[in-house]
């Protein structure tokens, strides 16, 4: 995600909050931290807000599945543009033909107010806001977890990549990967 300097510091407590509150509960949840960044890895990860606030809330397997992301970033709807990314940063555009269920949908995330979406990868918050999010597939206040990930909302989803019939969201992204 591009995060303007004015957000940095919010976005570090978000993540070192989130490590510090799934470590207190020994929640059996396993974080994947993806950094997108005109830094190359090896400085990234010698950071003092990485080294001193992240690294240490790290499971060991989570160490070492950090993963930077320098070229061919997500627009994320067309909020992030070549010009708002320094250096050899650029835009990736998404593969014209989708026939198979994306990867990603076999990702779910749990948005702050309980909705469920099938994926964890492209999400702007106008899609949810507007009303137009087809990967919003259930709320946890609503059924379970287990009950959203075994229902018939992700089955029709995954179902409409081979008829081409895709959510305006999967359509525009560029972190689609055939499974």
């Amino acid at each position: 995600m591009f995060i303007p300097d004015e957000q940095y510091e919010d976005m570090i407590k978000g993540v070192e909050g989130l490590l510090v509150l799934r470590n207190a509960l020994h929640a059996p949840m396993r974080l994947t931290i993806q950094f997108r960044s005109h830094i190359p890895q090896r400085e990234l990860l010698e950071m003092s807000d990485y080294r001193e606030k992240i690294y240490p809330l790290l499971s060991d397997s989570e160490k070492k599945n950090v993963y930077v992301q320098i070229k061919r970033l997500r627009h994320l709807g067309g909020q992030i543009r070549k010009e708002n990314l320094p250096g050899i940063m650029n835009v990736a555009y998404p593969p014209r033909i989708k026939r198979r269920p994306c990867i990603w949908t076999f990702s779910p995330m749990v948005l702050w107010d309980g909705h469920v979406r099938a994926c964890s990868c492209s999400f702007t918050a106008s899609e949810k806001r507007d009303g137009h999010d087809g990967l919003l597939i259930g709320h946890i206040l609503e059924e379970s977890l287990a009950a959203i990930w075994k229902g018939e909302r992700l089955r029709v989803l995954r179902a409409q990549f081979p008829k081409g019939d895709l959510p305006a969201t999967c359509r525009a992204c560029t972190q689609y990967r055939s499974c």
